[in-house]
């Protein structure tokens, strides 16, 4: 979910004026790098953020000075030292970032964040031609796939090899043709290639795929949902276990009420973000299942379960 934590960091300059702190306050915010825009979206994005910033400079006397960083988890070691020495006040995690990190650095997943054109929870589909003789994932192999682009395709290629290593069969990337990543999580032109029936499959939401159905109902003899992924989400927001009582009830309350800020609804359509909920558990529990369950398959280890999809 493209950068979607980042709402947080830059309602700070909207939301401290009301709390009348005498002086600018430090924050250190981190985001993990699975969290920004797919490669080619990336010149647009930042072109929108900067002039979002330039207009509530404008308007907007900011008594708070964030401070932002980026972080990469390919190595956990490596990224737990990381996080442990620059002691951020607040974490944007990806969905697996979070399940793999949070053993290994003192930070609590307080919200979760949702993404604008999407419900909760997000489930993922495996999507077949129907007219196929398609009746179990092992009948793929051979055909091209085609996934989410960003944290939603790490959260799909980990969901597909499980499923492709319970049926004793090689990852995805030795099982397939080939593994085709999507502009942006709307981009839904592979959904043609299954209509005309060609060896394709693809690994889309089940938001998603109700859009395409309603607006053409032409494909739904053509579609077949072969596998249902377990229920998740993107992004996570975590604080630091350690910051003072005071600290972690401002930062908690900034996620109450957004829509009585317009600026800070602005930020949320620019970085495709509905809203942060409270986190029960409920979104990240079946992930870390799969997970186990993962590398229970892979011989004990995690290797593979992180897969930066850019």
């Amino acid at each position: 979910m493209k950068g979607s934590w980042l709402t947080f960091s830059l309602s700070l300059t909207l939301i401290f004026p009301f709390i009348l702190l005498a002086k600018p306050a430090s924050l250190l915010i981190g985001y993990s790098k699975n969290l920004l825009p797919p490669a080619g979206l990336e010149r647009d994005f930042g072109q929108g953020f900067q002039k979002w910033i330039q207009n509530v400079r404008q308007n907007e006397p900011s008594t708070i000075a964030p401070t932002l960083f980026t972080f990469d988890c390919i190595n956990p070691i490596n990224c737990a030292q990381e996080l442990k020495t620059k002691k951020a006040d607040v974490l944007g995690f990806s969905l697996l970032d979070y399940i793999l990190m949070k053993d290994k650095v003192d930070y609590s997943g307080s919200f979760i964040a949702t993404p604008l054109e999407q419900s909760i929870p997000i489930a993922h589909l495996l999507v077949v031609p129907a007219k196929r003789k398609i009746t179990k994932i092992t009948d793929l192999n051979g055909y091209s796939l085609t996934i989410p682009p960003d944290s939603g395709g790490a959260n799909a290629m980990l969901w597909v090899n499980t499923l492709l290593l319970k049926n004793k069969k090689p990852k995805a990337d030795k099982f397939f043709k080939d593994i085709k990543t999507t502009r942006h999580h709307s981009d839904n032109r592979s959904i043609y290639d299954i209509y005309f029936q060609k060896k394709r499959a693809i690994i889309i939401t089940r938001f998603n795929l109700d859009v395409i159905l309603r607006q053409n109902t032409a494909l739904e003899k053509a579609v077949k949902i072969l596998n249902t992924g377990p229920p998740h989400t993107f992004g996570v927001v975590a604080i630091r276990n350690e910051l003072s009582e005071e600290k972690k009830k401002i930062i908690k309350a900034l996620f109450q009420s957004p829509d009585s800020m317009p600026a800070y609804k602005q930020l949320f359509n620019l970085l495709e973000v509905k809203d942060f909920i409270p986190n029960d558990g409920t979104f990240i529990e079946p992930t870390e299942k799969l997970v186990e369950e993962y590398k229970k398959l892979n011989n004990g280890n995690q290797n593979g379960i992180q897969i930066p999809v850019k």
